[in-house]
C-alpha cells in the first residue's frame, strides 16, 4: 500500500506542478500584453506599426525630416511618404512631437496655416485657440514647433527653411 501512496503523491505532485508552470506562462504573456497596451507615455515598446526610422505615438506614425525646407517642399516630402504635415490633436502630442523635435535643438515645420487671415490644420481642421496658443515671434503663415517653443506653437515664413514633421495613420 504505501507503493500506490507514493504515487498517488507524485502524480498529483507532478499535476500541481504542470498547472502552476502553464499559470506562470499564461500570466506573463498576459501581463506583457498589457504593458504594452497600457503606456502612459503612448510610446511602444515594439515599433511594428510603422515604418524604420518612423516614431508611434497612440495610433499614429511620426517621421523627423531633418532636411530643410518651404512649407510647402516639406508638404510635398510628406506625401511622398504617403502621409501630411503633423495635426496636433491634444497636448500629450504637442508634447510628444517637443520632445522628439528637440533634440536636434532645430524647429519643424507642422501642417498649420493661415490662409485668409484664418489658421487652418492641412486636414481642413480649424484651429481652437482655447487648446493651444501661437507665439506670433514674426508675422509669417506657417507655424513651427521644436526648441524654445514651449507649449505654443510659433509663427514663421512659410518659405522657411524648416525641418518637418510627418504624420499618418499606423
Amino acid at each position: 500500500m504505501n507503493g500506490s501512496l507514493v504515487i498517488q503523491v507524485v502524480t498529483v505532485v507532478i499535476l500541481k506542478l504542470i498547472a502552476s508552470s502553464l499559470f506562470l506562462v499564461y500570466f506573463s504573456q498576459v501581463f506583457y500584453t498589457s504593458v504594452l497596451q497600457e503606456d502612459p507615455t503612448g510610446i511602444s515598446k515594439e515599433n511594428k506599426a510603422c515604418s524604420i526610422g518612423w516614431k508611434l505615438f497612440k495610433g499614429k506614425c511620426y517621421d523627423f525630416f531633418s532636411q530643410d525646407d518651404t512649407w510647402d517642399g516639406s508638404q510635398k516630402t510628406c506625401a511622398q511618404s504617403h502621409s501630411h504635415l503633423a495635426v496636433v490633436n491634444s497636448k500629450e502630442e504637442l508634447m510628444f512631437l517637443k520632445s522628439r523635435s528637440e533634440i536636434n535643438n532645430d524647429k519643424y515645420f507642422i501642417g498649420l496655416t493661415r490662409r485668409d487671415g484664418k489658421w487652418t490644420w492641412v486636414d481642413g481642421t480649424p484651429f481652437d485657440p482655447n487648446r493651444f496658443s501661437i507665439n506670433y515671434r514674426i508675422d509669417g503663415d506657417c507655424a513651427v514647433i521644436g526648441f524654445g517653443s514651449l507649449e505654443s506653437f510659433e509663427t514663421v515664413h512659410c518659405y522657411g527653411p524648416y525641418r518637418c514633421i510627418c504624420e499618418k495613420n499606423a
